[in-house]
């Protein structure tokens, strides 16, 4: 929405300057097939750490309250963003979250999501990043573990990493390390969490894979990070793989 407005702002200004006639005349369809949106399509993400003091106060409840009342949806929440690629689940542990400041290190228990999962509206639905970058497969298939038993059927996605066509750059990859690079870690992480989460279960309640979760526009992509690659070269994809992310930051 932000970028449309700022269009429309951008095309009106320009227009302001330059010589018009007195008169257009713009004919709009009567019939577009169009499809409609998402009632949720404006939603939040919050990193791991900052999710047990943000949902102790009833502000953000009443915000959020109120922007369900007004799209008739609540807005999905997303747990993620750098510190995702930090983050641990230790069933044992007694506090919600430890982290080293700023944020390294960040470990959540059992308690965790006893802090927020009640807090938002009736009906949110929860997006959860899993560590890539600095954690194995057993760590990641932990915290899958910890996330689907906290928060239950409101649990609609994983994603596995964040921003991972940025991991080389930040090195937490060596130089060189690709999309096909990625597909292979995240397919093996996966894989692993669909065998101990999903075994035996028919549920079509668990949590569905949100793959790719790229930073870079589809203009400026390095080392083949793009979703067609991803897809089509990686092999990431399956009933079980139902969207692909991309951060498109305003500019």
């Amino acid at each position: 929405m932000f970028f449309i407005l700022y269009s429309i702002s951008f095309l009106l200004s320009a227009a302001a300057v330059r010589a018009v006639p007195s008169q257009t005349t713009v004919v709009l369809p009567t019939i577009v097939a169009a499809k409609l949106l998402d009632r949720s399509l404006v939603s939040y993400s919050f990193e791991d750490r900052s999710m047990v003091p943000f949902s102790s106060t009833p502000m953000a409840f009443n915000i959020f309250s109120a922007l369900a009342a007004k799209a008739g949806q609540p807005p999905v929440i997303r747990i993620g963003g750098g510190s995702a690629d930090k983050t641990f689940y230790d069933p044992n542990a007694s506090a919600a979250v430890t982290f080293v400041p700023p944020y390294a290190n960040i470990t959540l228990g059992p308690n965790y999501w006893t802090t927020f999962n009640n807090y938002f509206p009736a009906g949110t639905n929860f997006i959860f990043c899993l560590n890539l970058a600095t954690s194995t497969v057993s760590t990641a298939v932990s915290l899958a573990q910890g996330a689907v038993t906290g928060l239950g059927t409101a649990l609609k996605f994983f994603e596995i990493g964040n921003e991972v066509d940025h991991y080389p750059s930040q090195g937490q990859r060596p130089s060189g390390w690709n999309v096909v690079d990625y597909a292979h870690e995240w397919l093996n992480i996966s894989s692993a969490i669909m065998t101990a989460v999903y075994k035996n279960s028919k549920s079509k309640t668990l949590p569905r894979f949100q793959a790719a979760t790229f930073a870079d526009t589809p203009n400026a992509i390095t080392s083949n990070f793009d979703i067609p690659d991803l897809i089509n070269q990686g092999g990431v994809k399956g009933s079980f793989v139902t969207s692909y992310a991309m951060h498109l930051y305003p500019m």
